[in-house]
């Protein structure tokens, strides 16, 4: 039935009621403030008001985003990945460097170490994705556990040619680096990561010239008085034109070819 809604208040038959409302809007992908006027569970008035937006009521609306989808709320870009990876694995085998937890879950419950700092003016999704989570991450250590992270868990390898080679980290496998074999002749022991009381060998995905994986190894003493004739053998008859030596151990890297190793 149609009712004049001045009406009734003037009857004292209906009481309107004013409601403060601040949520995270899925299709606009927005955080939305609002006062509401309702008669019960019905809504006479709606009108925005940004007064209600403050930095902790932000948080805990990005806090339940996190909880709801996880940490893929966020933009993760393949360094915040290599980052998150590389300091599992450290928080994994050096356990008394005493790096915050940051497992998934970890993250998820301690939003407030390393997320709120970064949000307190975030009102959109389009914002959030553009926050460097590596960033974030970081803020959760001081400068001597940042230099203990790059030290003990680095993220590239140097080669003996100068070559910068990313270091895959994993918790079910050991560090390992893919580069071509001849960039590593004269490397008498596999290098490690890790710390002085806990060396890793770096796994070795050696390559051939053709950047084809030809031998894995983490002794790579044991793989030049081993396996490499068989290998070296292989490879001269693959590709004659580069360096197989007798003695890999005590042999120049390289990345050329044996014409332009004479020349130089």
């Amino acid at each position: 039935a149609i009712v004049d809604i001045e009406q009734l208040l003037a009857w004292s038959l209906v009481k309107i009621s004013s409601h403060e409302q601040l949520t995270f809007d899925e299709k606009s992908g927005r955080i939305l403030a609002v006062n509401q006027k309702k008669i019960g569970a019905i809504l006479l008035e709606e009108k925005a008001d940004k007064s209600l937006i403050n930095q902790e009521k932000i948080f805990e609306l990005w806090q339940a985003q996190l909880h709801k989808n996880g940490l893929s709320l966020l933009n993760w870009q393949q360094e915040d990945k290599n980052l998150l990876l590389r300091w599992q694995w450290l928080n994994s085998r050096l356990s008394d460097m005493k790096l915050p937890d940051v497992s998934e879950q970890s993250l998820i419950d301690n939003a407030s170490l390393w997320l709120k700092p970064f949000v307190s003016n975030i009102t959109t999704k389009a914002q959030l994705v553009k926050l460097n989570v590596s960033e974030m991450l970081l803020s959760m250590l001081d400068y001597q556990q940042q230099q203990q992270l790059n030290k003990c868990a680095p993220s590239f390898y140097l080669g003996p040619t100068g070559r910068k080679c990313a270091i895959r980290y994993s918790l079910e496998q050991a560090p390992i680096v893919s580069l071509p074999m001849q960039e590593v002749y004269g490397l008498q022991a596999s290098p490690t990561v890790g710390d002085r009381n806990s060396k890793v060998n770096l796994t070795f995905e050696l390559l051939s010239p053709a950047k084809r994986p030809i031998q894995v190894t983490a002794d790579l003493a044991g793989f030049w008085q081993g396996s490499y004739k068989a290998v070296q053998k292989d490879m001269k008859s693959q590709y004659p034109k580069h360096f197989w030596p007798d003695d890999p151990a005590n042999a120049q890297p390289t990345n050329k070819t044996k014409r332009h190793m004479k020349a130089k």
